[in-house]
């Protein structure tokens, strides 16, 4: 898998620590369709790229890695979800980082819950705050959006800083929640809560609903590649 590597100091540290923290797990490289692997802008200005993995074996819950890199001449977005095939059992992991310069503008990281049942949500919740304390990046003085975090675990990280930071503590972050969402990962869930599940208030379908219509990677994506083909990458890839 070297051969995904890039040129930037951000995306070959989060590629090196997503590595190491999960190949433990399992991880399995998947197929992604071809027009959502690769995509220049019409001007060559900017390049998409996308992966996607699956992730854990024998009894451990199978998810899938996302991860999508976009390139621009002074731009680079950074997007990794981690999103488990059984949600009722284990949280969604989210990252979401936007860099201007070489500069970290924009920062998000959580534990996502949509449709996790109530027994396991204390532990979620301590893997989040675990995570939040290791980290080292200011907190915004804004408020995240509601939509971010309306089923996040009320321990996310979301930093614009108005200061140069340096991206060792950007990775910092990313490895704290990572290392949360393995350490849930790495355990099975309790067999007997398998049926205690009940119809959650938000299933995952309307989780990405939600973020399809407030998420600013919408606009983003179609100001440099299009209305049709924004909205079939997200429909059909990362908001699946």
């Amino acid at each position: 898998m070297d051969n995904i590597r890039h040129s930037t100091h951000l995306f070959n540290s989060a590629w090196t620590e997503t590595q190491k923290q999960l190949n433990p797990l399992g991880m399995r490289e998947q197929a992604v369709p071809t027009e959502f692997a690769q995509r220049l802008n019409g001007n060559g200005r900017f390049v998409l790229r996308s992966w996607e993995w699956s992730v854990g074996k024998g009894t451990l819950s199978a998810s899938q890695l996302r991860l999508v890199h976009i390139q621009g001449a002074n731009s680079e977005i950074f997007n990794v979800w981690i999103v488990p095939e059984q949600p009722p059992l284990y949280p969604l992991l989210v990252t979401e980082l936007l860099l201007v310069s070489g500069r970290l503008r924009v920062g998000f990281w959580d534990l996502q819950i949509p449709e996790l049942i109530s027994e396991l949500r204390d532990r979620v919740l301590s893997a989040a705050k675990r995570a939040l304390e290791r980290t080292s990046l200011p907190l915004s003085q804004e408020a995240a959006p509601d939509w971010a975090i309306r089923w996040g675990s009320g321990y996310h990280l979301y930093t614009r800083p108005e200061a140069e930071q340096d991206l060792a503590l950007v990775m910092e972050s990313y490895a704290a929640y990572l290392a949360a969402w393995v350490e849930l990962a790495g355990v099975p869930a309790p067999l007997n809560l398998a049926n205690c599940y009940e119809a959650p208030p938000c299933t995952l379908r309307d989780y990405f609903r939600e973020h399809l219509r407030h998420s600013p990677v919408r606009t983003y994506l179609t100001k440099i590649f299009g209305e049709d083909w924004s909205t079939r990458f997200l429909c059909d890839f990362l908001y699946r």
